[in-house]
């Protein structure tokens, strides 16, 4: 038995019976494989690391909620975050 990352190009290895899969909803930069093989390469076990960019704790000064352009521009800065720690 042996532990790994398996690697973007092996994830077509991955259909265990009633193993859950995240693959097809991220890129392949966000996540990392972990399985366990026997002797013969065989899987059998899996678990997989999803990086992820979780928004918290949301706040708006009271007299500018409302404001369109402050929520928009707050958002487009938050959502920016995940391309550019990737850079």
């Amino acid at each position: 038995m042996r532990a790994r990352l398996l690697s973007p190009e092996e994830w077509g290895k991955l259909e265990p019976e009633g193993a859950p899969c995240v693959l097809p909803y991220t890129e392949p930069e966000n996540i990392a494989v972990v399985v366990v093989e026997d002797d013969d390469g065989a899987i059998t076990a899996c678990v997989q690391a999803l990086q992820v960019t979780h928004f918290e704790g949301l706040w708006i000064k009271p007299e500018h909620r409302g404001n369109a352009g402050v929520f928009g521009a707050l958002i487009r800065q938050a959502y920016a975050l995940p391309q550019a720690r990737r850079e």
